[in-house]
């Protein structure tokens, strides 16, 4: 039989929890489902901000949709197995060569352990079989919306070809070490095409190179202008034997200047025969660097703004029209959502299953509701007491607050003693002492505090001159001292385990909370192989580390510090849009580089001798694995010497169409990460600043309301729930 969430055991909706296999039983393939699990999974499709949905919903689509929502994690797990698995496979020089050379240390490398190649592929092959039955999956779920939306068609079919691609690549790996390289640069894709964030992080970039095509195209005119010049103001001069010796060494120093990676040593030899050369030089940069750059950034901004502007507009329509949707299916004929109707419309979406409210214990409604009633009253002041009906504007208000917010409804408090109901009340509230308001926090930041003179007693004699060899933590009282600090830190943590219980701990202040779970455990447990197991130099530092990092708490009370950290917080989750695009960008450069250079940049090879790559020792910065590659591109992206790998692998390379690609491969990265990719990320942060500082300093203006609610329940005070990224992006654009 199928067991059905109720209320007053009268079965309502579709959501079982027994799981997937009982859905069928309940009624026939072809037969739509209730209203109530209609509107649940337009609400779903209201927080994503869109109309791919079907307007009939028969039991057959809701399993395959269900289905689909348990697999996301097989999916992640594909992803990012699929992108890791390229850390542990041999490269693809390796395979034609053997790895013997590479695993001996005369190419430096990370020195991965590094799976066999079958293994590899076949592990690869597993994934992209995986992303292949989600794609099948959602066919299945989304039925005739399946290729509804604007764009859908061309990335489903890119995502199809891409996985197609991949899996014929990965099975020709087996036979041919030149088709693995295809096989790495599928990876990327297909995450890209089957993550809807990624595909619009990756559109940002490609519709913002039309409109800035022609600044950059401005920079590589003026900067061929200033050489041609150079040419002939330099001619028979020690700059220009340094600098402009022939056409190719003026652009490319020039062009290097440009990134001021070689700033002042291009000018010096000029500045020194003639100070009045220097003119030229000031202008050149002014000009390019300032001034143009300053354009394509204003161009970048604009462009982006209007994007975002344009997006999160037709997003935000398509919200309200999902939301209609659902309201249409609960109303009634007067327009009004009946408190029955809300109950059990609000049971189905706290199911585990959907998640629209994350609860503790979903079958406890009762509790659920009233938790939620007190949230939003409190932090938003919405009244949403379930026994009086909902029109459609505060129905709206409510569903906005669900959608926009993540909070977390956790368990009834069972009945307890006056010693466990006094610290958990002084757990949420803290006790007023008549001068000043004693907190839990505020109890451990001042234990943090007083750690932090044995701290840093025992990181000066650490780094003394005597050397952390010659005297062991382990026989200093400052050691000792963190240690108790430690044991106290544990206690502290565990007893708000628990108090809360560990879900509670988990889900309220997940940041704050989680930090300390792993910050307080790691430490104690380092502390204790030290002192039990292992002395060694490496645990010393660690532990030193971790007690600095403890400290940094503190720094919460710093105001300006408070206020930049509450920013960045709100800050980061909305740039990780644009921080997967860059790991990505770097994932499929580092790729290339690997499948370009591998191999070639090593010590005894007589090409690179006498060049600035092997005179400043830079051997470690290559391509001989995917890690090596990524550092690599790094030193390139903040152009520091990055000129001094781009020689050693144009040298290796020799000539012909190799060395032109090579010069377009690092001109490419550059252009594409430095001009485009960081001017987004920079105009985002112009654009959202105003914004995020707002949203932090409300977030520090509770509603009047909120200390008398927080009589009724002591945990509401740690209960709001934090805006998602999405949220705010719509708030700063719309």
């Amino acid at each position: 039989e199928t067991i059905w969430l109720s209320l007053d055991n009268e079965p309502h909706g579709f959501f079982n929890v027994k799981g997937l296999s009982m859905l069928s039983k309940s009624l026939s393939d072809g037969e739509e489902v209730s209203c109530i699990t209609q509107a649940v999974i337009w609400s779903e499709r209201a927080r994503e901000c869109s109309l791919r949905w079907v307007e009939a919903l028969t039991s057959e689509q809701l399993y395959y949709y269900l289905l689909q929502k348990r697999t996301t994690t097989l999916n992640i797990f594909a992803q990012l197995g699929l992108l890791g698995l390229t850390l542990l496979e041999p490269p693809g020089f390796c395979q034609q060569v053997g790895c013997e050379v590479a695993r001996a240390g005369h190419l430096y490398s990370w020195h991965l352990p590094l799976l066999p190649a079958a293994v590899a592929n076949g592990a690869a092959l597993l994934f992209w079989l995986t992303f292949l039955m989600r794609m099948l999956l959602q066919r299945r779920a989304y039925g005739s919306a399946y290729l509804m939306g604007y764009g859908v068609a061309q990335w489903i079919a890119f995502g199809y070809a891409v996985v197609l691609l991949g899996m014929a690549s990965t099975l020709a790996s087996f036979f041919s070490h030149s088709a693995h390289n295809v096989a790495i640069l599928c990876r990327p894709l297909i995450i890209i095409a089957s993550n809807k964030k990624l595909r619009f992080g990756f559109s940002d970039i490609l519709e913002s190179l039309p409109h800035v095509v022609d600044v950059i195209a401005s920079l590589f005119l003026a900067i061929f202008i200033f050489v041609w010049m150079g040419m002939m103001l330099f001619v028979k001069t020690s700059e220009g034997h340094a600098v402009f010796s022939n056409w190719w060494d003026g652009l490319s120093n020039m062009w290097i200047l440009y990134t001021t990676a070689n700033s002042p040593t291009a000018f010096t030899p000029a500045y020194n025969e003639n100070r009045a050369y220097v003119l030229f030089f000031v202008v050149y940069l002014v000009g390019t660097l300032y001034l143009l750059g300053s354009i394509l950034l204003a161009r970048v901004y604009q462009n982006y703004k209007e994007r975002m502007k344009n997006l999160y507009t037709v997003l935000q329509q398509n919200r309200q029209a999902a939301l209609l949707r659902v309201h249409s299916l609960l109303a009634d004929d007067a327009g009004n959502i009946s408190a029955e109707t809300w109950k059990q419309f609000f049971a189905e979406y706290c199911h585990p299953q959907i998640g629209g409210v994350r609860v503790e214990d979903s079958s406890n409604f009762q509790h659920n509701i009233e938790k939620t009633e007190l949230v939003l009253k409190a932090f938003h002041g919405i009244d949403a007491r379930p026994d009086i009906s909902l029109d459609l504007a505060r129905f709206t208000e409510i569903m906005r607050v669900f959608l926009d917010r993540d909070f977390y409804i956790p368990r009834p408090v069972p009945e307890e003693g006056w010693k466990r109901s006094f610290a958990r009340d002084f757990l949420a509230h803290g006790f007023d002492a008549g001068f000043m308001t004693v907190t839990w926090d505020g109890c451990l930041d001042l234990v943090i505090a007083l750690a932090l003179l044995p701290t840093f007693t025992a990181t000066v004699g650490f780094a003394g001159p005597a050397g952390a060899g010659e005297t062991l933590l382990l026989h200093t009282a400052s050691f000792w001292s963190l240690f108790l600090i430690s044991l106290v830190y544990t206690f502290t943590l565990s007893l708000k385990l628990s108090l809360l219980g560990f879900l509670k701990f988990w889900n309220l202040r997940p940041l704050q909370h989680r930090m300390d779970f792993f910050g307080v455990y790691g430490l104690l447990a380092i502390e204790l192989a030290y002192v039990f197991i292992w002395r060694s130099l490496c645990f010393e530092r660690a532990i030193l580390l971790l007690h600095i990092a403890r400290g940094l708490r503190l720094l919460y009370y710093v105001g300006p510090l408070h206020d930049l950290g509450s920013v960045a917080l709100r800050v980061l989750p909305a740039f990780w849009q644009m921080i997967m695009v860059l790991v990505l960008i770097y994932y499929i450069f580092a790729s290339v580089g690997v499948a370009s250079f591998g191999g070639l940049l090593y010590e005894e090879n007589e090409v690179l001798k006498n060049t600035n790559f092997a005179s400043n020792n830079m051997w470690a910065f290559n391509f001989n694995d995917l890690p090596s590659g990524c550092v690599t591109l790094f030193v390139c992206m903040i152009a520091s010497n990055w000129y001094y790998i781009a020689e050693a692998c144009l040298a290796v390379v020799g000539g012909g169409p190799a060395w032109y690609f090579t010069g377009a491969y690092f001109v490419g990265f550059y252009v594409l990460c430095n001009l485009i990719a960081l001017n987004i990320v920079m105009a985002l942060i112009l654009e959202g600043s105003p914004t995020f500082t707002e949203e932090a300093k409300s977030a520090e203006r509770p509603s009047s309301e909120l200390p008398e609610l927080a009589k009724q329940d002591p945990e509401l005070l740690i209960m709001e729930g934090q805006v998602r990224p999405e949220a705010m992006l719509r708030k700063i654009f719309v």
